[in-house]
């Protein structure tokens, strides 16, 4: 409860965690719905007799992943916390790519670890709609021109799936 209670305070620091996208007839784009409050989508499961636990866990992660997410419905994140042991458990959680980056990935895990803690939090400085404001403000065609001009030394696609290995 402690864990789920962590991810809930951090869902409701953080706008963007409580957003949401809807495409409207009239509109060229999207537009972002930040909501004031949304249900964390957490379950758990106590799995410390399954005999199959790692069938088990790679068939409920490979369900999760398959799931998806409906981009209107905010938060575009979830949550599956499987107790593997007396004190062992098996996190899976995914979000949606929309919604964050690496680096913001580690943020959020860092300040639900501190939460989970119980060790506070500093004051959140700015706003997201003042980020989304200045984002669009800038000027597109300079910034395609910024990117064209990094990337002109490439002649092929990076393939980062051959770096990765595959075995167990």
């Amino acid at each position: 409860p402690r864990f789920q209670r962590a991810w809930e305070q951090v869902l409701a620091r953080h706008d963007m965690l409580r957003t949401g996208f809807i495409w409207q007839d009239a509109q060229a784009q999207a537009l972002q719905a930040v909501y004031r409050e949304v249900a964390l989508p957490f379950a758990a499961y106590d799995w410390q007799a399954r005999p199959d636990q790692k069938a088990a866990l790679d068939e409920l992660s490979e369900s999760t992943r398959a799931q998806g997410f409906v981009l209107e419905q905010a938060p575009l994140l979830s949550l599956k916390l499987v107790r593997i042991g007396h004190d062992r458990f098996h996190l899976i959680y995914t979000n949606h790519h929309i919604l964050l980056d690496g680096w913001s990935r580690a943020q959020l895990f860092g300040e639900v670890l501190q939460h989970y803690a119980g060790q506070p939090l500093p004051a959140i400085h700015g706003h997201y709609r003042d980020y989304i404001g200045w984002l669009q403000a800038q000027d597109a065609s300079l910034s395609e021109a910024f990117w064209k001009d990094q990337l002109a030394t490439l002649h092929t696609p990076t393939q980062l799936a051959r770096g990765v290995s595959t075995e167990p």
